[in-house]
């Protein structure tokens, strides 16, 4: 089953303010990674490569303040052939946690937060 597909399908009936023009950059921009870290037979051939990468699509819907520390999180069931898509992700939506410091991401999370 696809819940990438069947949450935009889905959300728009259930959340009137659900802003369909962001999600689609998430999903390209994580489908452009895994080609590009050449994930591709991995991404379909394992559930769990696929269940994994899925998880951060939702993180647009997670409080502000609580997106940093549920991505970490993530780290600790993390295939670990996605460790440069987690890093990736990290540096570019999240926050990289560096010593007891986060650096700022290549978008901030304003420009991607629901």
């Amino acid at each position: 089953m696809d819940f990438g597909k069947a949450s935009m399908k889905a959300a728009p009936s259930v959340i009137s303010w659900f802003p369909t023009k962001r999600m689609p950059h998430f999903i390209l921009r994580l489908w452009k990674r895994i080609q590009t870290e050449v994930l591709t037979n991995n991404y379909c051939d394992d559930e769990n490569v696929r269940i994994f990468l899925k998880i951060q699509l939702p993180l647009s819907f997670i409080s502000t303040q609580d997106i940093s520390h549920c991505f970490d999180e993530l780290k600790y069931i993390r295939p670990g052939e996605l460790e440069s898509v987690h890093n990736y992700w990290e540096d570019t939506y999240v926050e990289r946690l560096i010593g007891t410091q986060r650096s700022l991401p290549v978008f901030c999370v304003d420009f991607w937060k629901v």
